[in-house]
């Protein structure tokens, strides 16, 4: 496989991203949309079926390269550790993520230390803002991609039922009627393990 370092194109004349996927080879971006279908129309066809062995399709090369490139096209801060995305470039990616595959394989990743730091706010005070490592949102994003398709189809199937209940009482709060849902409906899904 080539090294490829992502970068995001930009539309020239104002600087906007055309999207964060345009650098991924479309064969990559192909095997993620495949994943991804078949995890939301295996839940959608099958409302109780429970998704036990979801770490081993986070460790795939595949999902990990698209999550890298979503957080690089984020153009994020450095965390607590200090690396950047310019340094994992300069080391070429792949090896980095080869790295943390062997992590989460093992069980030896474990999430840094969230790096705090204070955001000017308007009124003249401030607000704290906690800034993960690279490696903790690539991986958040890697399980996003994997478990997003999921719980779409669950939030879905409860749209009709949350907006009827937030109009009858404004007390209930909609998120939070579909996480109690979804994690009746899916009550492993706080246990997830990568191997």
């Amino acid at each position: 496989m080539e090294q490829r370092r992502p970068v995001l194109k930009c539309d020239e004349e104002n600087g906007k991203s055309q999207g964060i996927d345009v650098s991924l080879p479309t064969s990559i971006k192909k095997r993620v949309q495949t994943l991804q279908t078949s995890l939301r129309a295996k839940a959608k066809a099958e409302p109780d079926y429970r998704f036990y062995s979801l770490g081993d399709k986070v460790c795939r090369s595949d999902i990990r390269w698209k999550a890298y490139h979503r957080c690089h096209a984020n153009r994020g801060a450095p965390g607590y550790d200090g690396l950047s995305f310019e340094q994992i470039d300069a080391q070429g990616p792949i090896g980095w993520l080869v790295g943390l595959q062997q992590e989460l394989k093992s069980g030896q990743y474990r999430p840094a230390p969230l790096l705090r730091v204070w955001i000017p706010k308007a009124n003249g005070g401030q607000r704290p803002l906690s800034i993960p490592t690279i490696k903790d949102r690539v991986v958040q994003m890697a399980v996003l991609l994997v478990m997003g398709p999921i719980f779409e189809e669950d939030l879905l199937l409860l749209a009709p039922t949350i907006s009827s209940l937030h109009r009858w009482n404004s007390t209930v709060s909609p998120p939070m009627l579909a996480y109690t849902t979804c994690s009746t409906r899916r009550n492993h899904w706080m246990n997830f393990r990568i191997n």
